[in-house]
């Protein structure tokens, strides 16, 4: 009796297992088969901060929120679309906390992943900056 409920107990681990790997992998496969890496240009820079702890939150201009404010970035971003080899601009968000803000500037390079097939679509999974050995 209590090997057939281990046993079940194992198969049902081992279902949903699969069942989110294969979720997993699924995503991945549509980035690698949608996407293709591409440079972009930071072209103008925005940042907020949150105002307040609790309740609703505001964003106001960084230099009236406390040093440890969590920060909005709002980059747009030129880049060469592969889809029509035309160049868009974009506009990313990336949400950090003060230790971790990266120091962007106009004129930055940039990673992002643009769909192969629709001109304006871009995907960005993380906000850092890039080390340029253009330079």
């Amino acid at each position: 009796m209590f090997s057939t409920y281990y046993r079940a107990k194992r198969w049902v681990a081992f279902a949903l297992g699969a069942f989110f790997l294969g979720a997993f992998a699924t995503t991945e496969l549509g980035w690698a088969t949608s996407y293709v890496e591409t440079r972009g240009t930071v072209a103008a820079v925005s940042q907020k901060c949150a105002e307040g702890r609790s309740g609703p939150i505001r964003y106001v201009d960084c230099s009236e929120a406390l040093p440890s404010a969590d920060r909005r970035t709002v980059l747009t971003i030129d880049y060469l679309s592969p889809a029509d080899r035309q160049e868009h601009k974009a506009a990313v968000r990336c949400d950090t906390s003060a230790s971790q803000t990266p120091g962007w500037s106009i004129g930055d390079p940039i990673d992002l992943l643009a769909h192969k097939k629709e001109p304006e679509t871009i995907d960005r999974r993380r906000c850092v900056p890039v080390a340029s050995s253009d330079a």
